[in-house]
């Protein structure tokens, strides 16, 4: 392999350097989740480093496929996903019914995050102590 090549060629030690702090944040947020101490901004984080990281995962398997860094993201992002769309309780359900109609938790987030018509106080405070 000429020299212009390998230096063109991914590398994953510098992948890793660089977006490690944000995978290992998102680890620590995704691990807090069921105990319900998020704050929303806390909340917006996870959602973000989420998103990130799936994207992370996606460069790995094309870039560095059967790494250890792409088994970490796999983890990490299947455990903030988990966290993130988790299924509410039956009580939680029908609370939640009650004042939005018949969306699933999963929806209400989405249209939440996206700063759509569900986008409220309440909803807020209610993903919060779920």
């Amino acid at each position: 392999m000429s020299l212009e090549a390998a230096s063109r060629r991914p590398n994953i030690g510098a992948f890793v350097r660089k977006r490690r702090a944000s995978w290992e944040r998102l680890h620590a947020l995704a691990g807090r989740v069921d105990a319900g101490t998020l704050s929303l901004p806390e909340v917006e984080e996870l959602d973000r480093l989420y998103r990130r990281t799936a994207g992370d995962l996606a460069h790995a398997r094309a870039a560095f496929p059967g790494s250890d860094a792409e088994g970490y993201l796999s983890q990490v992002t299947a455990r903030a996903y988990a966290a993130l769309y988790r299924r509410l309780s039956a009580a939680a359900e029908r609370t939640c019914a009650t004042f939005f109609g018949p969306l699933k938790w999963d929806q209400l987030v989405t249209r939440w995050l996206a700063g759509g018509e569900a986008d409220s106080a309440w909803l807020r405070s209610f993903a919060l102590a779920r």
